[in-house]
């Protein structure tokens, strides 16, 4: 029999008053309020988050608004990437025209996105 008291332990944490993000996670375009804390492999983008909150891993969130003092557990998608449902289609392929060597993406489409923020 093996006693294990700790095995892969992080060591305990204080937080800065600026933006405590793990390396792994993805942002862009962001706004952090003081003391926020983000785990590892978020994809955060176009979002505000607020003092005192935080991300454990695995998160995705876009165009949001985090207020203050908010625990969002792992792997939650806050407003997922809106699609075009009155198209005929919603392939990639009719507003990222680039990435298939058709002409330019549809900046429309991206603002259109833009406008659905959760709150």
């Amino acid at each position: 029999m093996y006693k294990i008291d700790s095995f892969n332990t992080k060591p305990k944490k204080i937080l800065t008053k600026e933006p405590n993000i793990d390396q792994t996670s993805l942002i862009k375009d962001c706004s952090f309020g003081e003391y926020v804390q983000i785990e590892a492999h978020n994809n955060i983008q176009e979002s505000i988050l607020d003092s005192y909150s935080y991300t454990s891993e695995n998160c995705q969130i876009m165009n949001s608004t985090i207020k203050k003092f908010v625990n969002i557990a792992s792997y939650v998608r806050l407003n997922p990437s809106q699609h075009p449902m009155m198209w005929a289609s919603q392939h990639h392929i009719q507003y990222r025209k680039e990435m298939f060597g058709f002409g330019v993406d549809d900046d429309s489409f991206f603002d259109w996105r833009r406008e659905k923020k959760l709150k």
